[in-house]
C-alpha cells in the first residue's frame, strides 16, 4: 500500500465510472429512461454533489441503458463563451467540420438521435447567450433528433426568470425539460462507496464507521474522508483527531471558532467529532463543588452525633448518607481535576 497512488485524490469529475462512479442506480434510470424517447432532462443539485461525474456516467452508457442508435455527448458550458461557440463545438463533435448556427446544427442532427449532457448550464444564462439561443434549443429538441440533459445548481424555470425579466421570451424553454433532482447518496450508496477496495486494500468496519461520520452522505466529502484515512493509513497509523483537522481545512472551516459544537459543511450541518474528552462533566465553578461538600460534611457530623446520643438509629443512617454525598462531590472535584492537567 506505500508505493499504491491513492485512488481517492481525484477531485475532479470522473471519467472512468467502471472504476470510481457509485451509487445513483435510481437517477441513472429515471434519466436513461426519458432520453429513450427523446425527453429532454434538467438535473438540478447544490455545489459538488458530483452533477459533472453524473452527465459523463449518461454519456457514455453501459449495455442495455441505451441502444446503439443514440449518439451522446459531455460538453462543459464553463469553456463555451457564446451561443456561436456553443453551436460550432456541438458540430464538431457530430462530425461536422464547418457551422456555427442552430441551422447547421438542426442539419447535423437530422435523422438521428443525439444527445447533448451540457454542464455548467448557467454560462449560457450568464453569459448571456441571448433569447433566440433558448428557442432555438427548444425548437430543435422538439424535432425528436435532439434531446438535452442540463446541469445546474438553480432550476431552469428560476434562470429563465432572474436572467430573462422584463424582454420579451415568446418560448418556455424550461418547460421542455423534466426536473431529476441530484442530492446525497443514499445510506447504502454511501457505504458501497466507502466498503469497495480500491488498489487492492480496504477499510475496516472502524474505518468505514469514522469516514461515514465525517462525510456523512455526501459524495463529494465522503471521497475527501477516504482520502485522508488512507493517506493515514499508508504513513502507518489512523490519528483520527488529526485526520479530522485535515478534513474541517478541507472544507475550509475552522473548527476552534464554532462556539456550538456544529460546523456548517455545505450539505448538512454535522456535529462537530471530539476524542479523548474526560468522562466527568464539570461544574461551572469547581470549588462551589467543596464548599458544599464541607458543607454536607458538618451537618452529617452534627446529625450523627446528636442521634448517637439520642439513640436515633435513622438519624445516624441519616448523617452516613450525607457523608457519602460529601465524599462523592470531593471524588468528582479531584477526578476532574486531574483530567484536566
Amino acid at each position: 500500500m506505500n508505493n499504491a497512488i491513492n485512488p481517492y485524490r481525484q477531485r475532479w469529475m470522473i471519467r472512468e465510472p467502471d472504476d470510481a462512479f457509485f451509487g445513483r442506480a435510481r437517477e441513472l434510470r429515471d434519466a436513461f429512461t426519458l432520453l429513450k424517447t427523446m425527453q429532454s432532462v434538467s438535473v438540478v443539485g447544490q455545489r459538488r454533489i458530483c452533477k459533472s461525474s453524473f452527465l459523463h456516467r449518461l454519456a457514455t452508457p453501459r449495455n442495455g441503458e441505451l441502444d446503439k442508435s443514440f449518439t451522446l455527448h459531455y460538453l462543459d458550458l464553463q469553456r463555451v463563451f457564446s451561443a456561436q461557440e456553443f453551436y460550432a463545438r456541438a458540430c464538431k463533435k457530430l462530425d461536422r467540420e464547418t457551422g456555427d448556427s442552430h441551422l447547421d446544427l438542426e442539419e447535423a442532427i437530422q435523422n438521428r438521435k443525439v444527445v447533448f449532457c451540457l454542464d455548467e448550464f448557467e454560462q449560457a444564462y450568464e453569459k448571456d447567450f441571448g433569447d433566440e439561443f433558448f428557442n432555438a434549443l427548444r425548437s430543435l429538441a422538439q424535432t425528436g433528433n435532439l434531446a438535452l440533459v442540463v446541469a445546474t445548481q438553480t432550476p431552469l424555470n428560476e434562470l429563465h426568470a432572474q436572467f430573462l425579466q422584463g424582454t420579451d421570451v415568446t418560448s418556455k424553454f424550461h418547460n421542455i425539460f423534466t426536473r431529476l433532482p441530484l442530492s446525497e447518496f443514499t445510506p447504502e450508496e454511501a457505504r458501497q462507496m466507502v466498503e469497495t477496495p480500491r488498489n487492492g486494500s480496504r477499510f475496516n468496519d472502524d474505518e468505514v464507521a469514522f469516514i461515514l461520520q465525517l462525510g456523512q452522505q455526501h459524495p463529494y466529502w465522503l471521497n475527501i474522508a477516504c482520502s485522508l484515512v488512507y493517506d493515514a493509513k499508508r504513513n502507518g497509523g489512523v490519528d483520527r483527531r488529526k485526520i479530522e483537522e485535515s478534513f474541517q481545512r478541507e472544507r475550509g472551516i475552522d473548527s476552534s471558532n464554532s462556539a456550538t459544537g456544529t460546523t456548517e459543511v455545505g450539505f448538512n450541518v454535522a456535529p462537530k467529532l471530539v476524542h479523548d474528552v474526560p468522562t466527568s462533566v464539570a461544574p461551572a465553578d469547581p470549588n462551589a463543588s467543596v464548599r458544599l461538600a464541607l458543607f454536607l460534611s458538618l451537618i452529617a457530623l452534627a446529625v450523627g452525633s446528636f442521634s448517637a446520643n439520642a439513640s436515633f438509629v435513622l438519624g445516624v443512617y441519616l448523617s452516613i448518607a450525607l457523608l457519602g454525598i460529601s465524599l462523592l462531590l470531593l471524588f468528582k472535584n479531584f477526578s476532574w481535576r486531574g483530567g484536566m492537567e
